[in-house]
């Protein structure tokens, strides 16, 4: 469905989501036009889900980045995963939850400004779901983050 020129597009596109059309269109050898129809196709088809902003959560007073596993003690059910899920994405700070394969566990990133208010979530999450426990790891250095992976095939 997508071919080389759209894999380049999407290259170009993570390393910087608000290129000009035009400029990105002599970056593939396309019309502005071009490479708009394009994009939009591949918005339109879910290739692209978002343009956003890569925020400094550091600067921004939530350098404390926490990796907690939601481990489920008893039956983990679809039902069980959708309310934890939903109860979990309500959590200002959430920045991502994933479950796993082999041992039955939600992981979930989490970005607070103080170990306090990461205790605070992590104390809501075990008094709010029941029958879990967790497990915490909490990111000492970041070298980088949404690192580009290449799509295209040159």
């Amino acid at each position: 469905m997508l071919d080389n020129i759209d894999y380049k597009i999407l290259d170009i596109l993570q390393e910087d989501g608000r290129i000009p059309f035009q400029n990105l269109g002599k970056k593939v050898g396309l019309t502005r036009q071009a490479v708009s129809r394009r994009v939009k196709k591949m918005i339109d088809n879910g290739f692209i889900r978002r343009f956003c902003a890569d925020l400094d959560h550091e600067r921004l007073g939530r350098g404390i980045i926490a990796y907690v596993d939601i481990i489920f003690k008893r039956s983990f059910t679809p039902e069980v995963e959708k309310r934890a899920l939903n109860y979990i994405s309500a959590i200002n700070g959430v920045r991502s939850a994933n479950t796993t394969v082999g041992e039955k566990y939600i992981t979930v990133r989490i970005y607070t400004g103080t170990i306090q208010e990461l205790n605070q979530i992590i104390r809501s999450i075990q008094n709010d779901i029941p029958d879990i426990s967790t497990r915490t790891v909490i990111v000492n250095e970041l070298f980088f983050t949404n690192k580009k992976i290449a799509y295209s095939r040159d």
